[in-house]
């Protein structure tokens, strides 16, 4: 596949960055940096914005690139070029550029009518007003272009028109110590062509490129060949060739044939088979080719390796009564990363192969939890790790001054790239060699999160925070086992070793931060079985730990104090609401009685002993006692259990308790201190759904298995996060787009704090099954439920008319797809039926 300039008028395919714009490790030009965008699309206010909020300053030495599509689609295309070329920026051409110039020249040669002067005022895009028919060679010919082409200046067409199609960056590295390596940066529009050099990548295809296919490279017949060779002839009809739509399928024989060439660009290799054919086309049908350009980069261990590491995982008791050759060769385990959780243990003392409990389910090898007892079967160097995690977290503190927040650190493949030994990575390196794993190295992840911190005392208590609500990465104090102390120790002398580097030259109160930060981590665990047992005085006990509230509220979320103060009110205030609600949702009500069935079912006793944590007025617990089964009522408003008692008397059934507590505080009850271990079935179908804390949600779940006896099962509730959004999208659509900030957030952490009355937690399967990992020790996972199924909550209201016959055969066809992960992830409410080991 040769380099074929046939574009618009493009001067040069392959353009080398000078290297004195990119920045250095050098100290003298640390302040140098690059700055590269994508897609601009004429909105030049906004990136006027973007500039201005990371500080661009071009006198500094800051350099922008461009990545394309610079215009069209936005207000101000023409004044987005002039920008550019204001500040000496780099771009290299898209695929708008490209049809914009080829729009221009044909305006130039006088090859299509004039466009009129009304803007489009009748709603249709101005082009489209001419009477005068476009020229038929033109089959893809967007009016905008032609707007767009009249609108740009003589010098902003040449500049354009010089821009080259791809860029080369070349090596990247970053003034801190130890350098930080990109590797060889390219920046392009589109794609690139895995295993081709980049002066024979294809003009079209890296401007317009989105996936691969790869066609047999069987000889093509001479009248396919010659059609093809016609086709690519035109210029109008060269992207034809290429391009397949997403209702048409690829047809082999019909796409041109294209050959991996010899010779490499710097992190990439030729493809082992170089008769194999790579057709880049425009649609989403084929292989993402960044997927295919990772592969190339050996990014992943070979299988073998993969089947060495699989087994090792097997014989700890990972993959339970499975085959390990069968999980190495599933593509879904392609890519290996691994969670290394220093902070626990998933079996405390000895355990037998037999009495380790069964996996979660959706266990994959793409993201796989590594405890530490594990990793000590393994023969792994856990204190390597945890130096590794002190100097990162020292840099991301006192370097980058952030609070490190849900930040992620994984185990995988290296980068291809070895560094000479000249240039071997200091101690702080995350490049580790053992005999289980063989070669990988430590990559932190997802700095979406992180927050900046002030350096004083309410900078390291953000710190703080976010150490503990973090997955337990990091080693943690007072633990019971020598070990785990040994860690901490290990972790807590290198993180003061390296702040103290790093904070060299600091005033005396900013040097002693990270020791007063180390005590209020280690404060923590002593007071915590004090705040445990006296959640009404969180505050009064350590008002570090919790999250921000909304400003409204000015407490922390998730916390008793939101709990008790909010939520009761919130319930107390709708209780007849609230009495009546499952009247318009019966099908979620009629599906959960019948899960409940089925786990009564299964535990084949007459008169099943439930707990309903959170239960409201009642309405399971009454149905459910009407059975026959012995029924322990608690909720946090006082109103509810005063309906309830009220609804059991009409309905002339008997509850054995009705319990004032907070689900937080629910095992530790006085009424129920005895009870503990002694339930069948433990209900928590609504607590969840009000506790933003990650620790908190894990306080309730626990407390509701700590209730349940050996072998009975837990089920949760959980809302949906897409439940809101589709209730948004009917009736205020515009919402997303005017709060996309908010929405961000929300979409990452499901914390919904817009209600005035009540901050509620929203989920998805994926962000479910980890948080549940936490509890695989003491139950295991037996199913998740879409409680309205394909449905929708809204859908779902058109049955609550519907007498029971009827109703019943709608709830016959949910559950039979209920459990499909296709309706999990686009479900309102999700039940989870765990069972107690």
């Amino acid at each position: 596949m040769g380099s074929t300039l046939t574009q618009q008028g493009v001067q040069e395919l392959v353009r080398d960055l000078d290297p004195l714009l990119s920045p250095s490790a050098e100290p003298s030009a640390s302040r140098r940096r690059l700055v590269i965008v994508g897609d601009v699309h004429g909105h030049l206010s906004k990136l006027k914005t973007l500039l201005g909020n990371i500080g661009f300053d071009k006198a500094s030495g800051d350099h922008l690139v461009l990545t394309g599509d610079l215009i069209n689609k936005g207000p101000d295309g023409p004044g987005v070029v002039q920008l550019a070329m204001d500040h000496g920026a780099t771009a290299v051409r898209g695929n708008n550029e490209d049809r914009v110039l080829a729009a221009h020249r044909l305006l130039h040669l006088g090859r299509v009518p004039s466009v009129p002067d009304n803007g489009g005022g009748d709603g249709r895009p101005p082009f489209e007003n001419s009477s005068a028919p476009l020229p038929p060679d033109i089959p893809y010919a967007v009016s905008s272009d032609f707007v767009t082409a009249t609108q740009l200046s003589d010098a902003q067409v040449a500049w354009l028109s010089s821009l080259p199609l791809i860029l080369r960056v070349g090596p990247l590295r970053g003034a801190v110590s130890p350098p930080w390596n990109a590797g060889s940066v390219v920046v392009v529009h589109g794609g690139l062509v895995p295993s081709l050099i980049l002066e024979e990548q294809d003009a079209w295809a890296v401007m317009n490129m989105r996936s691969l296919v790869f066609p047999s490279s069987e000889p093509r017949s001479d009248a396919v060949q010659e059609a093809l060779t016609k086709r690519l002839r035109d210029r109008w009809c060269r992207r034809l060739a290429f391009q397949v739509t997403r209702d048409e399928k690829v047809d082999a024989a019909a796409l041109p044939s294209v050959t991996a060439s010899e010779g490499s660009v710097e992190g990439t290799k030729p493809s082992p088979n170089r008769a194999q054919d790579v057709v880049p086309i425009e649609a989403e049908d084929g292989k993402l080719w960044r997927d295919a350009w990772n592969e190339t980069q050996n990014l992943i261990g070979t299988p073998a390796q993969r089947t060495v590491v699989v087994s090792l995982w097997f014989s700890l008791g990972c993959f339970i009564g499975e085959n390990p050759d069968e999980v190495a060769d599933d593509a879904n385990n392609a890519h290996c990363l691994a969670r290394p959780y220093l902070g626990r243990r998933k079996h405390r003392g000895t355990i037998t192969d037999e009495s380790k409990p069964r996996r979660l389910r959706f266990y994959s090898l793409r993201n796989l939890p590594l405890h530490a007892d594990q990793m000590e079967d393994l023969g792994l160097d856990l204190e390597s790790y945890a130096l590794v995690m002190a100097d990162t977290l020292a840099f991301l503190h006192w370097s980058a001054g952030v609070d490190a927040n849900d930040v992620e650190f994984v185990l995988a493949q290296g980068r291809p790239d070895a560094k000479p030994e000249a240039e071997a990575p200091s101690s702080a390196s995350a490049d580790f060699q053992t005999t289980a794993l063989g070669s990988h190295s430590m990559w932190i992840l997802d700095f979406d999160c992180c927050r900046k911190m002030t350096m004083d005392e309410a900078g390291i208590k953000q710190a703080c925070k976010s150490f503990w609500r973090n997955d337990p990465y990091y080693p943690r104090p007072g633990s019971d086992s020598k070990n785990d102390q040994r860690l901490w120790d290990a972790f807590q002398g290198r993180f003061l070793e390296t702040s103290g580097r790093l904070l060299e030259g600091e005033s005396e109160a900013v040097r002693q931060l990270p020791q007063r930060l180390v005590k209020l981590i280690v404060h923590f665990v002593i007071t915590w079985p004090v705040i445990a047992k006296s959640r009404g005085q969180w505050k009064n006990h350590y008002p570090e730990i919790g999250s921000p509230m909304s400003e409204h509220h000015g407490q922390e979320p998730g916390s008793v104090m939101t709990m008790k103060s909010l939520v009761e009110t919130w319930y107390d205030s709708r209780a007849e609401i609230e009495e009546h609600r499952l009247d318009e949702g019966r099908l979620e009500f009629e599906v959960t009685m019948r899960v409940i069935g089925s786990c009564i079912a299964g535990l084949q006793i007459e008169n099943v002993k439930i707990l309903d944590i959170g239960g409201g007025p009642g309405r399971y617990a009454i149905e459910l006692a009407k059975q026959g089964h012995a029924i322990t009522l608690n909720d946090l408003s006082a109103k509810h259990l005063e309906m309830a008692k009220g609804n059991a008397e009409k309905e002339k059934v008997g509850l054995v308790a009705i319990v004032h507590a907070n689900a937080l505080d629910i095992a530790q009850h006085a009424s129920l201190q005895d009870s503990q271990g002694s339930f069948d079935i433990v209900l928590c179908l609504g607590p969840l759904y009000h506790l933003l804390a990650t620790e908190e949600r894990a306080t309730v779940i626990n407390n509701s298995i700590v209730m349940a006896k050996p072998g009975g099962y837990v089920l949760l509730a959980h809302v949906s996060i897409f439940a809101h959004l589709r209730d948004m999208a009917r009736h205020d659509p515009s919402r997303l787009a005017r709060e996309w900030g908010f929405y961000q957030d929300y979409l990452r952490h499901g914390h919904y704090t817009r209600n005035p009355n009540t901050e509620s937690f929203h989920t998805y399967p994926a962000a479910l099954e980890k948080e549940l990992q936490a509890f695989e020790r003491q139950v295991t996972v037996e199913r998740v439920v879409s409680c309205e199924g394909f449905l929708g909550f809204d859908g779902a209201r058109g049955l609550a008319k519907l007498d029971d016959a009827e109703l019943g055969r709608w709830v016959d066809v949910i559950m039979a797809s209920a459990e499909e992960r296709e309706t999990l992830n686009s479900a309102d409410h999700l039940l989870v039926v765990l069972r107690k080991l």
